[in-house]
């Protein structure tokens, strides 16, 4: 097979396994923000800040807890015989089992303790309990769907993520809005949707589970994800030691608001950033010793960051009206955050690709040493411009920190596995991007209809433009062509 089908084969699976596997993430991700119409009309500003930061503590703990899954991951690949596989599935549960119990039975007695640093009252007991409970649960239930993931099964992982998406939506609009709980509320329906989960999908994987224990396994899976679990950690506070300092340096209404605009400024992470992360470590991890994998790279990180570039336009652009549409006005200001969170997400997401040569190399090390320059570099511009610029500096801080990552996570992922990406084309998507996001902001209408159609015909021009700027190979242009002509079979029109 020439070099270049190959890569086509290559970028096609990955296309078809983003797209069905992405969808299951999507879902599972979007849960949140399919509430927003919800959240904002029937809770306060202050209740829903209260409710973003209860649930970053859950978070934390699930994403702490999946690196263990990261390391089932990467020792899976190693076998090849389904006993094998089986034994390190066994492992992993096994260990975040224990991990599970323990830390539950640490927290109990300070949960107090938290409530009161959080919110200065300890009126959140409980809210903070049922959170950490539903990260456990979620913690352990990534082990069956990475073993979907890993297994190609696609479609057990997206039925069921759509079974736990439509439970999810159903169980919280049953507390909330009929039963009146509040964010307590809430809480409780993610309970229940992780309670179901848990029983759905260990039914499913019995048969892969021999629950034997491997200490080798044990071993080799501490080595490789223990080095993670700081950079876990440095993370967490990138991403939301900002709202911290937004609850002790400004209000909650102003916390709500901004996590509201961190809801629509994460979209590019949902939809791109998420999918492209679930498949990408399996797939490239099985591809790793191909002749084209280089290339395969180098291609992949272009396509990736044109559909993000894309997104982020959608969401920047029309952040403002759509805000308007779906929550009560008292949550209006939050869109003037949202271009600013949205671009801190962009720039980090051709990371999750080239940075896997950490995995290659088994080099992890060098992840938590420049996450922790950045969480360092978090902590101090929000200290110095929270208090002051209230949501604006928590989203600066956001956007440093991202570019920090990037450009450490690139220059040391470049020595391990050296990739010539298609510079121009990247710098090519940045300036029409830019571009476009400028000029949306002269088109201001009475009517919000207008602005509306507007501002999305703005966007819709992106692909035009790029076209016109070369940006696309001829081999892409024919590919295109071909697909639209067999979409439109019927038509006899010359494209």
């Amino acid at each position: 097979m020439s070099l270049e089908k190959s890569l086509s084969k290559k970028i096609k699976d990955m296309g078809k396994s983003t797209l069905i596997f992405g969808l299951g993430g999507i879902l599972y991700n979007a849960l949140s923000f399919i509430l927003i119409p919800i959240y904002t009309n029937y809770f306060e500003v202050s209740d829903y800040g209260i409710l973003g930061l209860i649930l970053v503590v859950g978070a934390l703990i699930t994403s702490t807890l999946g690196v263990f899954t990261s390391g089932l991951f990467r020792s899976y690949y190693d076998y090849e015989t389904d006993n094998e596989r089986k034994t390190v599935i066994s492992t992993v549960f096994y260990i975040l089992f224990f991990i599970s119990i323990s830390l539950l039975s640490i927290t109990l007695p300070f949960l107090d303790k938290i409530s009161i640093y959080l919110f200065s009252s300890s009126d959140y007991e409980k809210y903070i309990l049922l959170s950490i409970v539903i990260a456990l649960l979620n913690s352990m239930n990534t082990i069956p769907f990475a073993i979907f993931r890993a297994q190609r099964r696609e479609f057990t992982y997206i039925s069921t993520q759509i079974i736990f998406f439509l439970f999810g939506i159903i169980s919280i609009f049953y507390f909330v809005v009929i039963q009146s709980h509040g964010i307590y509320g809430a809480l409780e329906g993610r309970f229940l949707m992780s309670i179901l989960s848990i029983i759905i999908s260990y039914a499913l994987i019995f048969k892969e589970v021999n629950l034997s224990f491997s200490f080798y396994e044990f071993r080799k899976i501490l080595l490789f994800s223990f080095p993670l679990i700081p950079t876990i950690f440095c993370k967490y506070i990138i991403v939301s030691s900002n709202r911290y300092f937004l609850s002790s340096y400004s209000t909650l209404e102003e916390l709500g608001l901004y996590n509201l605009g961190v809801r629509f400024g994460m979209i590019i992470t949902v939809l791109v950033g998420g999918p492209i992360a679930l498949v990408w470590r399996p797939l490239a991890l099985s591809q790793k010793n191909s002749s084209d994998f280089k290339n395969f790279v180098s291609l992949i990180t272009t396509y990736v960051f044109l559909l993000s570039v894309f997104v982020t336009l959608l969401v920047s652009i029309l952040s403002k009206e759509i805000i308007q549409i779906v929550s009560d006005k008292e949550y209006w200001e939050a869109y003037k955050v949202v271009p600013i969170i949205a671009l801190a997400y962009l720039v980090i997401i051709p990371s999750y690709i080239y940075s896997i040569s950490f995995d290659i190399s088994r080099k992890t090390k060098f992840v938590a040493s420049y996450y922790l320059v950045a969480a360092i570099l978090s902590l101090s511009l929000n200290f110095l411009f929270v208090e002051k610029y209230g949501m604006f500096g928590a989203a600066f801080s956001l956007l440093g920190s991202h570019l920090c990552i990037v450009l450490i996570s690139f220059i040391i992922s470049q020595k391990l596995l050296y990739i010539n990406f298609e510079s121009i084309r990247l710098l090519k998507l940045f300036t029409v991007g830019i571009f476009l996001f400028v000029s949306s902001t002269l088109i201001e209408f009475e009517s919000l209809g207008y602005s509306l159609i507007s501002k999305l015909f703005l966007v819709l021009t992106f692909p035009l433009i790029l076209y016109f700027l070369n940006f696309f190979t001829s081999n892409e242009i024919i590919y295109v062509k071909s697909k639209i002509k067999a979409f439109l079979p019927r038509y006899s029109v010359d494209i």
